[in-house]
């Protein structure tokens, strides 16, 4: 590989000193120029392949246990390696599939990674594994911005390659009841899910149903009597209030 490598650099300068009209190769032809740069194509295709097909080792980050227990925030990393024989690295190649497009697609294969044609985490999932919590509870509020971070800090909620997945999953939580959604007054669960902006905010926030802030907040919105929304609530105790 190294000799191909000279090689290829070898006929690259040879082709641009000729463009550039360098004296000493005034004698080649359109014959000999024709050869040469098949034989720069040829070397080139030779190390696309070589370096496509050499092992590749990915490190990503595991919550397998087994792996010791480590501390000081750090997390524990485990060591992927892909290796691709040359009729698929030649497809892909013809294919124009680029390597970036080609680890990704090895990463969603080995079930640590997730594209925009992945289905979102479900609620279940996000306060079990991923949110944070204070002690041994969940932490009852967190903004649109922390919500987003939660996707990145933790190895469960594996790779994410699009924002967008992280959107559906946050909505998916209101529309399923699992946490509400204030923005400035506007309060939102499963009644108006589809009107969320799932934005990551600060002002956002999201609240856990079923915590002492998630009841009080329901409760500041929701006439405890006819269970309507305050502003369609038309009790007399209401209308008193």
């Amino acid at each position: 590989m190294h000799t191909q490598a000279r090689r290829y650099l070898a006929l690259k300068r040879l082709i641009e000193d000729y463009n550039a009209g360098q004296s000493y190769l005034s004698g080649l032809g359109k014959e000999d120029l024709d050869r040469i740069s098949g034989w720069l194509d040829e070397t080139e295709l030779f190390l696309k392949i070589a370096v496509m097909v050499a092992y590749k080792h990915l490190v990503v980050p595991t919550v397998q246990a087994s792996l010791g227990s480590f501390t000081g925030g750090r997390i524990p990393l485990r060591v992927l390696s892909m290796r691709d024989d040359e009729q698929d690295v030649r497809t892909r190649i013809q294919e124009n599939v680029g390597e970036d497009e080609h680890i990704v697609n090895f990463l969603r294969k080995q079930g640590v990674a997730l594209t925009a044609d992945d289905n979102p985490l479900i609620p279940d999932r996000i306060l079990d594994k991923i949110w944070d919590r204070s002690g041994d509870a969940l932490k009852p509020v967190v903004t649109g911005e922390e919500f987003r971070k939660l996707f990145y800090r933790k190895p469960a909620a594996l790779l994410h390659f699009s924002e967008d997945l992280i959107r559906k999953s946050m909505k998916i939580g209101v529309e399923e009841g699992r946490w509400y959604a204030l923005d400035g007054d506007r309060f939102y669960d499963r009644k108006n899910h589809v009107q969320l902006n799932a934005s990551f905010t600060s002002t956002l926030q999201l609240v856990i149903a079923d915590s002492e802030e998630g009841k009080g907040l329901r409760a500041r919105f929701y006439c405890p009597k006819c269970g309507n929304r305050r502003s369609e609530c038309t009790c007399e105790s209401m209308a008193v209030e």
